[in-house]
């Protein structure tokens, strides 16, 4: 199962270099990731394209997910490419 849409063709190429690598890749980003995220999303606060309240939620549910990842609970599925 692809998480994405791919709206253009890929060079076969590209494919053979890339086709399940993606997930490995994320196992080794998700942490950076994550942080990037809530960076973001204290941005998207302070601008105010979303609520002080809807800023702590989702911080709150990203530090969760990072808590997860830095013990070594958090994992992709195989299923997800």
């Amino acid at each position: 199962m692809k998480v994405w849409k791919q709206t253009s063709s890929t060079n076969s190429l590209i494919k053979k270099f890339n086709i399940g690598k993606y997930r490995e890749m994320d196992l080794r980003l998700e942490k950076l990731d994550v942080l990037r995220s809530i960076g973001h999303v204290q941005m998207l606060g302070e601008v105010n394209t979303i609520s002080t309240e809807e800023a702590k939620q989702l911080i709150d549910q990203l530090n969760l997910i990072l808590t997860e990842i830095e013990s070594g609970l958090f994992s992709i599925s195989e299923h997800c490419e």
